[in-house]
């Protein structure tokens, strides 16, 4: 499998919207991290090529 990166974005560490998945035909992974401040989380999206 091949994954491209489709979409990157910070996040309130209290905002769970990111874990819904729009589309149901694509495989898709979330990747959440921390940012360096701590104060908000950086999300990539990745689907399926």
């Amino acid at each position: 499998m091949e994954y491209e990166v489709y979409d990157r974005f910070h996040v309130r560490p209290d905002d769970i919207s990111v874990f819904e998945q729009n589309d149901k035909e694509t495989r898709q992974v979330t990747l959440i991290t921390c940012t360096t401040s701590m104060a908000d989380r950086f999300i990539v999206r990745l689907r399926e090529i």
